[in-house]
């Protein structure tokens, strides 16, 4: 049986390792969203496939387990529309996924406008992409 010191003490320890736990995965979550903004361009990407356009998320796939949820515009549309991210866990764990990279897309599209929202209730400003073509 532990004494009242010692179950304090314990209690005080538990307290300082869990905020020390969550100042680690703060610390993670924030590293990961300043190296997506830094590569900002990246989020998206464009190329045709059988004759379709096609936009592809593949590089925001990755920060997973940061972002909760995707939504992009087309042309002059707020991004609205919603592009299911795979979940953290699964990747994680390794699971087969049947991974969504890309959408499909009007020919006519000139312009996409991508906004994020992150895991901490926070969001991405909504950045816009012209249409490049890369082969």
């Amino acid at each position: 049986m532990l004494s009242r010191n010692q179950f304090i003490s314990l209690v005080l320890f538990i307290v300082f390792i869990t905020s020390v736990i969550l100042l680690f995965n703060e610390f993670k979550t924030l590293s990961q969203k300043e190296r997506m903004q830094r590569h900002q361009e990246d989020w998206i990407s464009f190329g045709y496939k059988d004759n379709d356009l096609r936009v592809y998320f593949d590089y925001l796939t990755d920060f997973s387990c940061i972002i909760k949820e995707v939504r992009y515009g087309i042309n002059d549309s707020p991004p609205v529309n919603l592009y299911v991210i795979p979940s953290c866990e699964n990747i994680k764990n390794n699971k087969p996924l049947h991974l969504e990279i890309y959408r499909t897309i009007p020919p006519s599209t000139k312009r996409m406008s991508i906004l994020l929202r992150y895991n901490d209730n926070t969001q991405s400003p909504v950045s816009f992409y012209d249409i490049k073509i890369i082969d």
